[in-house]
């Protein structure tokens, strides 16, 4: 099963113990994906919607829906209200069917975005990459389904299938998950985490090399909902 986040007070972040923040990764290069659903009644919606974030609620990395759209964005932004680094993946995605999304910050002079879904019988590809250079953002906590800080930017859809790798995947590597392959097969020495978000969010895999502790995903208010189709 996957989770659905209601848009105002859902989310969820990793941890060692449940209460406390952590973050598999705390520098670049990082790319954060997962599989995702709008709901049809908030398409588009008058504020900004995060899907995943590196950050510490001031600074970050995130996949986000920007307010008023209907497309992805990739941005760096290393202070609260600067103009970040972005690039959007357009044209628009659908509504209320499942969208494999990701960011793919390589350095702090580079950030692309890939969106990618299924549509009569093709795959429809969307991707776009900036080159600004910005200074690091500095990351204590990963977040689904809100902005870092936890109290902003609230998603409202499905979301499953997280995974965070410390590379910079490439189009033949994000397209491979788009039509269904699993996210162990693509780049598994530099798959960091993964969480497939069925049912119990601690069923995940993290790379045990990077803590002494285990990870998990904490979970406020998300509820299970139809999971998308994974082949390989």
């Amino acid at each position: 099963m996957a989770y659905d986040f209601n848009g105002t007070s859902h989310y969820m972040w990793t941890t060692h113990d449940g209460s406390s923040s952590a973050s598999p990764l705390t520098s670049l290069p990082l790319t954060i994906a997962c599989w995702f659903k709008v709901f049809t009644s908030s398409f588009p919606k008058s504020t900004s919607r995060v899907l995943l974030e590196f950050g510490n609620g001031t600074t970050g990395y995130r996949l986000v829906i920007p307010a008023n759209q209907t497309f992805l964005r990739a941005v760096h932004f290393i202070s609260a209200g600067a103009q970040p680094a972005d690039t959007i993946a357009s044209p628009s995605f659908p509504p209320d069917a499942w969208v494999f999304g990701a960011a793919i910050f390589a350095s702090n002079a580079s950030r692309s975005v890939f969106a990618c879904y299924p549509f009569g019988g093709d795959l429809i590809v969307n991707q776009n990459t900036n080159t600004q250079s910005l200074g690091s953002a500095t990351i204590s906590r990963f977040s689904i389904g809100a902005a870092s800080a936890l109290t902003t930017n609230y998603f409202d859809g499905s979301v499953a299938e997280v995974g965070v790798w410390n590379a910079a995947l490439n189009t033949q590597d994000l397209l491979s998950i788009g039509r269904g392959v699993a996210y162990s097969k693509v780049r598994p020495n530099s798959l960091v985490l993964y969480a497939p978000l069925i049912r119990n969010t601690n069923t995940l895999f993290y790379k045990q090399s990077l803590a002494s502790l285990p990870y998990y995903i904490a979970n406020t208010g998300a509820s299970t909902t139809e999971h998308p189709r994974i082949y390989l």
